[in-house]
């Protein structure tokens, strides 16, 4: 598949998925779906490598309850 790039309005976009067939539009939705699936997977793998893979689950809630704190006081 091209990557063809159009400049349109989003109003525009949304009246143009009005006019699809139920399955066009199931279509549209189902690789919007699997896009963001994507993108979301690829984010949780980011967050996770910047996970110390020692780290134990005390030392996670411990480290969690420290943020919290300095939350509640207001330091950061």
């Amino acid at each position: 598949m091209s990557d063809l790039m159009l400049k349109i309005d989003l109003d525009d976009l949304f009246e143009l998925i009005k006019q699809l067939s139920p399955e066009q539009r199931r279509l549209v939705r189902q690789r919007l779906d699997l896009d963001w699936s994507t993108r979301f997977a690829q984010a949780l793998d980011a967050i996770q490598a910047d996970i110390p893979p020692a780290i134990t689950d005390d030392e996670a809630a411990a480290a969690i309850e420290q943020a919290v704190r300095e939350v509640r006081t207001g330091k950061q």
